[in-house]
């Protein structure tokens, strides 16, 4: 995926995506997405690392509430997070530091 102040993920385009962050980002809602869709998402920290993302309140994450994951901060961290959408939400499960 683009990095950018927004990321935007077209289902459409593959339900699996990368993206490297540069700076603390935000994660639109997926679209084109349908009951039952699944995604995976891997998460790359830059060579500067210490940046954050922020999911979409539709994205309800395993153990943790509504939008909130902590990425793995130092530079070239990998993190990723899955999920399935279920009516309105997105059931996420999240991997850190793959690194």
């Amino acid at each position: 995926l683009a990095d950018a102040a927004n990321i935007a993920w077209d289902y459409a385009l593959g339900y699996n995506a990368e993206v490297t962050l540069t700076a603390s980002r935000i994660l639109d809602v997926p679209t084109n997405v349908a009951d039952g869709d699944y995604g995976t998402l891997v998460i790359v920290q830059d060579v500067v690392g210490g940046r954050s993302i922020t999911l979409p309140a539709s994205f309800k994450v395993v153990n943790s509430g509504v939008g909130a994951i902590i990425l793995s901060s130092a530079p070239g961290s990998i993190d990723s997070i899955s999920w399935v959408k279920r009516g309105a939400d997105f059931l996420v499960t999240v991997g850190v530091d793959f690194s």
